[in-house]
C-alpha cells in the first residue's frame, strides 16, 4: 500500500467536506478518494451533496451500500435500539435520559472504518482520513481519539500492513473547523454545498437539529474572530 495514496471518509457534511479537501492539500488530488456510505440513513441528500462535491472538483467518489441497518431495523424483534437518524418516525432529540442522544448510530464509525480499510486496500492506499472531533461533538463515543487509536491498532493487526487514520478535526472547535475551510479555501462550498443538517437541508440547514445548531454557533464563533 502507498503512504501518498488517501481514502476519506465522505459524508457530504461540513466536516468531512473540510477533512476531503485537507486531504487533496496532503496528498494531491489524484491521490484521494472519497467514500461515502448508504447505510439506510434518513435522507440521501447528505449522498447528493458529496457527489456534487466530488463531481464538480473533479475528485475521484465511491458510494457503497451497508444494509446492516435497515436490515436490523425490518425485524421486528430486534427493537432495542431507536435511533432517529435510521428512523424517519422518529424525532430528533436533543436530549433525553439515555445514554446518548437518540441520533446516535452504533458502532458507525467502526463499521465506516473497517470499509474504508478495506477500500483502501483496494485503492492501494495506507491512509483513511475521518473528521471526527472530541471538541465540539455530538456526544457519540466513536468520535474520541481513543477509539480512533483503539480502531487503527486493530487494523494493522488484522492485515499486518500499516494503517494510518488521520483525524485532522479532533481536536479542534466548530469555529476552528469553519477557520481550517477558510484556509483551504473552501468556506464558501462549505457553507453553501455541504448537507450537515439531520433533516437533509442543504447550506444553513433547519436551523433547528442539534447538527445545524452546532454548525451555526461554531460559525458566528468563527465569523467573529475575522472583525
Amino acid at each position: 500500500m502507498s503512504n501518498k495514496k488517501a481514502v476519506v471518509i465522505f459524508s457530504g457534511g461540513q466536516d468531512s467536506t473540510t477533512c476531503l479537501f485537507w486531504a487533496v492539500e496532503k496528498f494531491g488530488k489524484e491521490n484521494v478518494m472519497g467514500l461515502s456510505f448508504s447505510y439506510g440513513q434518513r435522507h440521501s441528500s447528505e449522498l447528493d451533496a458529496a457527489t456534487h462535491i466530488c463531481e464538480k472538483n473533479k475528485i475521484k467518489h465511491l458510494i457503497l451500500p451497508i444494509d446492516v441497518y435497515s436490515q436490523l431495523e425490518a425485524v421486528p424483534f430486534m427493537s432495542e435500539v431507536q435511533c432517529s437518524l435510521l428512523n424517519d418516525d422518529l424525532e430528533i432529540k436533543t436530549e433525553d435520559d439515555s445514554e446518548f442522544p437518540n441520533s446516535f448510530v452504533p458502532y458507525r464509525n467502526l463499521l465506516f472504518l473497517i470499509n474504508a480499510a478495506i477500500a483502501a486496500k483496494f485503492f492501494g492506499a495506507e491512509n483513511l482520513v475521518i473528521g471526527v472531533s472530541q471538541i465540539d461533538y455530538s456526544g457519540y463515543p466513536d468520535c474520541r481519539a481513543e477509539f480512533i487509536y483503539g480502531t487503527q491498532e486493530l487494523l494493522k493487526t488484522a492485515i499486518s500492513e500499516n494503517v494510518i487514520i488521520h483525524t485532522p478535526l479532533i481536536h479542534l472547535t466548530k469555529a476552528k473547523t469553519w477557520e481550517m475551510a477558510l484556509d483551504l479555501g473552501i468556506l464558501d462550498l462549505v457553507y453553501n454545498e455541504t448537507v450537515t443538517c439531520y433533516n437533509g437541508i442543504k447550506g444553513e440547514g433547519c436551523g433547528k437539529c442539534p447538527a445545524c445548531e452546532l454548525r451555526k454557533q461554531g460559525y458566528l464563533s468563527f465569523f467573529e474572530s475575522q472583525n
